[in-house]
């Protein structure tokens, strides 16, 4: 992976995260975002997950033994603003995953697919989680390089915003070219300054 370069600060060093360098760990590694349902999407039914372990072992995932965790993120409508407000597949199936957790949200390029009421589907959903597997709301904010109306954009995140104060959850915020936007939309919503924020920045 290549280092970003700021202008106002030294640039970091390259790394790689490989087998070889997760060999040397000593500890494992968490995997704080990704999105296994992304890839299971595109498998075919045949390969999809049937258990998390089954997966790894079937796709060698972790030849040095060395994961510790992740937390993925179902941020497409398409997966649970469904009526029923039921858990998708993909999230039942990971429910008894040992180290798997998940977040639940909408990401600002499919906001527009949102239907009405979609945050009540998503209390309820997240209200079906019983073993505290839900850790946060997103990964939601603003993306400006997808052609998404920012006002559709806007009222999304502000709901999210709001139900992770209402449900005292972490946020999972994704922003490009819209920092000033999105720091208006949190302070416009209430967001305390000392509310916990996973946040991932694309440049």
């Amino acid at each position: 992976m290549a280092a970003h370069h700021s202008r106002n600060r030294r640039p970091l060093p390259g790394y790689v995260l490989n087998e070889t360098v997760v060999s040397r760990l000593n500890e494992k590694v968490m995997d704080s975002h990704c999105h296994i349902d992304f890839i299971d999407n595109k498998l075919k039914e045949k390969d999809k997950l049937e258990t998390w372990s089954i997966q790894m072992s079937n796709l060698k995932l972790d030849p040095s033994n060395k994961f510790g965790g992740m937390v993925t993120n179902f941020c497409q409508p398409r997966d649970w603003d469904r009526s029923g407000c039921v858990q998708p597949d993909l999230m039942i199936k990971l429910q008894y995953a040992k180290g798997v957790y998940y977040t639940l949200g909408c990401h600002p390029q499919w906001t527009h697919e949102l239907r009405r009421c979609w945050t009540k589907r998503m209390v309820h959903i997240i209200a079906q989680d019983r073993l505290g597997k839900c850790v946060g709301i997103g990964e939601c904010g603003l993306d400006y390089h997808h052609k998404v109306n920012k006002d559709i954009q806007k009222k999304a995140f502000r709901h999210q915003i709001r139900l992770a104060m209402k449900l005292g959850m972490p946020l999972v915020i994704h922003v490009r070219d819209a920092q000033n936007d999105a720091l208006e939309v949190m302070r416009n919503a209430g967001l305390p300054r000392d509310h916990s924020i996973d946040r991932k920045s694309v440049v």
